[in-house]
Formats: structure tokens, C-alpha cells, sequence
């Protein structure tokens, strides 16, 4: 961040990047902006503005003479006639870095760039290899303009070396201020492919990499390590086999858009794979990779196949699950890309049409139902209370498809819990600056939804959903002040059936008003915010507590999104080893929290204490044990409650892994508890929210 988080800063921004999301890069996680904007309606001219500085501080110049930029372009000599092997080098960045070159390869892929600055990418291969696998033989071509050349031409280029770097300190190396470009010859075999996986060259899948430092700086590439590994193939063509599908990004992905309610692929997709994927370790029920808590092992084997400039023939609108099994060959050039963020990827793109992938391949053609994806064995009784945690992915009060597509989740797959907790609910009207931060028409609209009946088939059988009227719980933010996307006013917000618990409402001043537990052992706040004013939650969500009573039995439920993992480092960036800046935070929230309850435990003894919510961390996190302390249970750990293959509610870059939880205090546990994970969106495409639902059940 280049901004002091304790100051505040007056910032104009262009109405175009602001307004447009599909303008990138955008504002929406950039320069420590997220959280701390608040609206003006000035509208302001940077000319005139600039203008006005200039004849203030006497500068004799006129404005419309100034050169919006001057850019000094330089070469820093000749290297001549060189193999493809011998720039790309066994480094990161080519040792020929800055340096005109001339060399010659096969065209193995063209591609029209749609985003700035355009142009087309060329990538060319030499026909025989140096025998060194730390050098790749393929390199990319960048040109202003289009181009004739082909696939199988034979190409001469005369062009300097530049690496294209990444937000992430990567960079690909690439020719670019082409001087000439001329085909020799044309329909030249191309390069054979090198497999990956079995039967060939092995993909490393322990160590992301060792190096402690910018990767840039190494003396040699080391590809026993994953990171090295792709550098070392870079560009070039490569094969792989029965992949298996680890999760995806794009295409189906959501249910519906979250602006428009409709239904429909995105244009791109981004799917993540394990080639020779019929068996492997580690795998979760349906066959995805979990993250090894252990180890810290986060998959680096995982391949990422993905549409763009040099990939034809993907069909974006099938409905990919996690497990999904694409058996044979696929055949493909292994990339170094720009995503819409900025940051560089590795990916494999099929300048070919490959039947794997194609419209008429094995992945289902309609989505999954709720109700078939999984339903909780968990049943509410008049002796014990059902609590619930759902992510529901920046939901607001303009948003009538998906809050329905919620309560039909809420009652198929979770059976209406008693009680709630709703994670990232929006302001009325969603991601817009105007209005307030109220969300009344949005829960409103959520328990309207909870009342309404609805079936669904199952084998042809018509079975009646549960039906509850609930009751919401709010505490409305500081407007644009807590975090999330811009506008949205996220928060924590709880329903509960009122005919089942207590909730007596003592209301709330102020968004930063302090909640104390009085000697009477109540709230003086119902719900209350948990030390709202204490710097650990600055620019984040507040943590919502409310007071319930169940069989003459306090119940304390806290509700909690911690900050996001926003600002750490790439585990494929230059900078290694990885490094955590958010965890810092959470940590500090975790240990308020645990605060809290320990003042609950003394000022309400025997009162039953649950805490919930998505705390944006893994189950061995350093926060998660602050968290816990010696007065909670992290029930997702209790043995036999959830197998360790299934412990997880987000998926991540192909990776399936736990973000959500549920803890509880031993007066909750004492009777019994029972936990369900519901893997209802983080395995299927259609998801009506980007992390999966957890149920409790605790007997009293």
C-alpha cells in the first residue's frame, strides 16, 4: 500500500476506470483504496486542475505544448545470430536482455491480443533441442500489428529481448520492436511435444521453490522445483494426459451474474487440472486436491488450461465438476500470460482444437441441482439448536434471482437452520455509491424468499422444501468504510426462527458504538459490534454479536468475516519464500475475539458461546490458534466429525481448501455436537456462492 492507512487522502479518479468493471486494472483492489473511499459528488477536469497549479505556482509554460510523456528507448548492443536456447538462457530473465538478436524457429502458435497495447503474439519453437532441459527452445513474438504468418512457417527475426514483467515480478521473455520477420519456408513438421506427466518428463509437485529472494537474481534454473520447471519450458509444446478437473474459473462458474441475474457462460475459462489424473493421493471425496494443512504443500503440480490468445476451441458453456476425468491427449503450448489483474500465469493454451475440450466432451451440458449436490443429515429437535455459516458472495437487496437461488440452497441443502449467520450481505442496492449502507430490503427480501414454498424433483418424485419464517439481525456499517467491493457496504447479518430461540433487541447507537457484557451477564447492546473502535479491525468488518436464549440457556453467536488474504506476495511470484502480510491482522482480530469470549465465560457462566464465519485463513494458521486459544473448539478438527479429505469450503486455483469455520465453547459441547460441511459450490459449476456452508448441531 502507498497510502498511510491512519490518513486521509482527497482522490481523483477517472470516471471511465471507476464506473466500468470491466475497465481493468480497476480501483476495486488497488493502492489500499478498497475500503476507505467516501463518495463526493465533485466532478473535477485534470486539465484544468493541472491548469490551475501551473498559473498558481508561476510556471511559464503553456499546458497544450506539454508531451503527456517522453520515453527514451535505447538497445544495449548487438548479439547477433542466436538459437532460441541460448537467449532464453538458464535464468528467469535472458542474460541477452535489452540486446538486438536475430534467430530463427517454426511458428507453433499466432494470436491477436485483445487487451492494451494489442497486436499479435507469435510464438516459434527451434526444430531440435540443446539438450540442456533448463533452457526452453520456444519464445514469443510481439508485434504492433496483424500478421500472415502461420502455424508451420518457418520464421528469421530480427527484434530486441525484452521480459514482459508481471505484477508479480515474473516476466516473459519476448522479442519485441520487430525490424524484420521473414518466412523461409513454409508447412514445417512442428516441434515435437514434450509430455508432461507420466511417460515423461515429471512435473515437480513438493517444493513451489526454495530460493530466499527475487527468483530474477538466481544463478541457474533448479527444475526439481515447480516454479524453475515452467520457466524452463516456457513457450513451448507440450502434451498431457487424462487430465482431471481441480476446480475452474470462468465459463459457468457462477449461477447467475451478479449484476444482471442472467444465466450464461462467461467468455473466458480457466480450468485447473492434474494431468494423469485416474489416481493420485490427497484427493477429496469427489476426487479434487486438498491443501495439505502438514506439509504446507499448496499442489504446485496443478496445471491451469485456459482460453486466450492462442487457444482455440474451448467450449466455455459445458458444466465442469471438480473430478471431472477428461480421458486422453491433450496437446498444447505451455505460456507465460497476463490475466485481466496483471499478474503473469503459467498457462496451457491449444492453438489447436483439441476433442477434450470440445463441445461434445464428457463434462455435463446442464448444472447440477441443489438438491442433488449434497443435503445435510443434521435435523433440528426440540432438544438442540441447528447453527449455520454461508458465505453468500456480496449479495444485495437488487440482486431477486440470486437471493431466491440462496433460499433454495438454505432449505435443499442446509434443511433451514435455526439460526444463520449470513457473510458479505450488500447494502439495496448492491455495488453503487449512491444510497445508504442499509440492508433492510435485503434481508427483508432473504426471509421473504425463506417463507415461500419450493420443491424441487428427485426421481421424478416432487418433494416439498422446508419452509421458515425467519426473523433478521443487522447492524448497518459506516457507509464505504468496512471493505469489500466498492459500494457494497458488506457485513455479517444473522437469521433465526423466532419460534425456536429468544432474541430480545437492545439496539445498537451507532456502528462504533462499544458492546459490553454487563454483571448481569447480557449484552448492553443486542446485537453488538466487538470492539469496533479497536484498531485491529480499521478498514475491515466488524465482528457482530448477538444474545439468544434457548431452553433458559444464554447463547452467544459472534459472527465474523476476518480481512482478506489482499496484499500477501504470489506463491509463484519473483519473491520467495511466500509471505503472508494479511495473516499480521487476523491475528490481531483473532486475539480480540478471544478476548470477548473470555469476558463472556467470566461475566455469563454456563452461557453457551459459538463463534462463526469466514475468517480468511487455514485450519493451521497461526490466527486460527489465537483464536481458539484454551476456550474454543475449531469443530472442523474434532475427530470424527468431518473426514480430513472433506475439510474444506473454498477452492482455490484448483486447490480445495478451508477458509469458513465453527467454533464452540465446551458449555456448547459438553451434550453433544454434531458439524456438516456442505461442498455444494466449491465442487460444481453454477455455484450460488464462492464458498460452501457449514451446519452444527449442538444437543442441550
Amino acid at each position: 500500500n502507498i497510502f498511510d492507512k491512519e490518513k486521509t487522502y482527497r482522490v481523483a479518479i477517472s470516471k471511465y476506470f471507476f464506473n466500468d468493471r470491466d475497465a481493468f486494472p480497476n480501483y476495486e483492489y488497488r493502492n489500499g483504496l478498497t475500503y476507505s473511499l467516501r463518495m463526493s459528488d465533485k466532478v473535477v477536469s485534470a486539465k484544468k486542475a493541472v491548469e490551475a497549479y501551473v498559473a498558481k505556482n508561476d510556471y511559464e509554460t503553456n499546458l497544450k505544448e506539454w508531451n503527456r510523456a517522453n520515453v527514451t528507448k535505447f538497445v544495449l548492443g548487438n548479439k547477433g545470430t542466436q538459437t532460441i536456447s541460448s537467449i532464453q538462457g538458464t535464468k528467469f530473465m535472458s542474460e541477452m536482455y535489452g540486446y538486438e538478436v536475430t534467430t530463427t524457429g517454426v511458428v507453433t502458435a499466432v494470436g491477436v491480443v485483445d487487451n492494451y497495447p494489442g497486436g499479435t503474439d507469435i510464438l516459434i519453437q527451434s526444430s531440435s533441442s540443446d539438450n540442456d532441459p533448463r533452457t526452453s527452445e520456444a519464445i514469443k513474438i510481439s508485434l504492433p500489428g496483424t500478421t500472415k504468418v502461420k502455424d508451420g512457417d518457418l520464421v528469421r527475426v530480427t527484434g530486441t529481448v525484452y521480459e514482459v514483467m508481471a505484477n508479480t515480478g515474473l516476466s516473459s521473455t519476448t522479442i519485441r520492436d520487430v525490424k524484420s520477420l521473414k518466412v523461409l519456408t513454409t508447412d514445417v513438421s512442428l516441434p515435437p511435444l514434450l509430455k508432461l506427466g507420466k511417460g515423461g518428463t515429471k512435473i515437480p509437485d513438493t517444493v513451489i521453490s526454495s530460493h530466499k529472494g527475487n527468483v530474477n537474481q538466481k544463478n541457474s534454473l533448479d527444475i526439481s522445483e515447480t516454479l524453475d520447471f515452467f520457466e524452463s519450458i516456457e513457450h513451448m509444446r507440450v502434451k498431457i494426459s487424462n487430465p482431471r478437473v481441480l476446480g475452474f474459473r470462468g465459463g459457468n462458474e457462477d449461477m447467475r451474474d451478479g449484476d444482471t441475474g442472467r444465466k450464461g457462460p462467461k467468455s473466458h475459462l480457466t480450468l485447473y487440472v492434474k494431468a494423469d489424473g485416474e489416481t493420485f493421493s490427497g484427493q477429496t471425496s469427489v476426487g479434487g486436491l486438498i491443501l495439505d494443512e502438514m506439509t504446507h504443500n499448496h499442489n504446485p503440480e496443478i496445471l491451469q488450461i485456459a482460453t486466450g490468445q492462442f487457444s482455440k476451441g474451448i467450449a466455455t458453456g459445458n458444466y465442469y465438476k471438480v473430478g471431472d476425468l477428461l480421458e486422453g491427449e491433450l496437446e498444447g503450448v505451455f505460456t507465460f500470460n497476463m490475466n485481466l489483474f496483471g499478474d503473469g500465469e503459467y498457462v496451457l493454451m491449444t492453438p489447436t482444437p483439441q476433442e477434450l475440450l470440445g463441445e461434445n466432451n464428457k463434462a455435463d451440458k446442464t448444472e447440477t441441482p441443489l438438491y442433488d449436490r449434497g443435503r445435510t443429515t443434521i435435523t433440528s429437535d426440540e432438544d438442540s439448536l441447528t447453527i449455520a455459516t454461508y458465505n453468500i458472495e456480496n449479495l444485495g437487496g437488487n440482486q431477486d434471482a440470486r437471493i431466491d437461488d440462496l433460499a433454495i440452497s438454505l432449505k435443499a441443502n442446509l434443511n433451514c437452520p435455526d439460526i444463520v449467520n449470513l457473510v458479505e450481505v450488500q447494502d439495496n442496492n448492491s455495488a453503487d455509491f449512491s444510497g445508504t449502507s442499509e440492508a433492510d430490503i435485503t434481508l427483508k427480501k432473504i426471509i421473504t424468499a425463506m417463507k415461500k414454498k419450493h420443491s424441487v424433483t428427485k426421481d421424478e418424485e416432487q418433494i416439498e422444501l422446508c419452509s421458515r419464517e425467519y426473523k433478521a439481525i443487522n447492524i448497518d456499517p459506516l457507509a464505504f468504510n468496512e471493505g469489500g467491493q466498492p459500494g457494497g457496504n458488506i457485513r455479517v447479518a444473522m437469521i433465526y426462527d423466532a419460534s425456536k430461540v429468544t432474541f430480545k433487541e437492545r439496539s445498537i447507537p451507532a456502528p462504533f458504538a462499544e458492546t459490553i457484557v454487563g454483571k448481569n451477564g447480557s449484552l448492553n447492546y443486542n446485537p453488538g459490534r466487538v470492539f469496533p473502535q479497536d484498531d485491529a479491525f480499521s478498514g475491515s468488518r466488524r465482528s457482530m454479536v448477538s444474545e439468544f436464549e434457548f431452553r433458559g440457556k444464554k447463547v452467544f453467536v459472534i459472527g465474523n468475516h476476518f480481512n482478506s488474504k489482499l496484499g500477501d506476495s504470489s506463491l509463484y511470484g519473483a519473491n520467495q519464500p511466500f509471505s503472508s502480510g494479511s495473516e499480521t491482522r487476523r491475528i490481531n482480530i483473532a486475539s480480540k475475539i478471544n478476548e470477548f469470549v473470555r469476558v463472556i465465560e467470566k461475566r455469563s457462566p454456563g452461557a453457551g458461546i459459538v463463534v462463526l464465519g469466514d475468517f480468511n485463513a487455514n485450519i493451521d494458521e497461526t490466527s486460527m490458534q489465537v483464536l481458539k486459544g484454551d476456550v474454543l473448539l475449531n469443530l472442523i478438527e474434532k475427530d470424527n466429525l468431518v473426514e480430513t479429505r472433506d475439510r474444506y469450503t473454498t477452492n482455490h486455483n484448483g486447490t480445495s481448501q478451508a477458509l469458513d469455520y465453527i467454533f464452540s465453547n465446551s458449555e456448547m459441547n459438553k451434550n453433544g455436537v454434531e458439524l456438516e460441511v456442505l461442498n455444494v459450490n466449491s465442487d460444481y459449476m453454477g455455484r450460488t456462492a464462492d464458498h460452501d456452508p457449514l451446519i452444527a448441531k449442538f444437543k442441550f
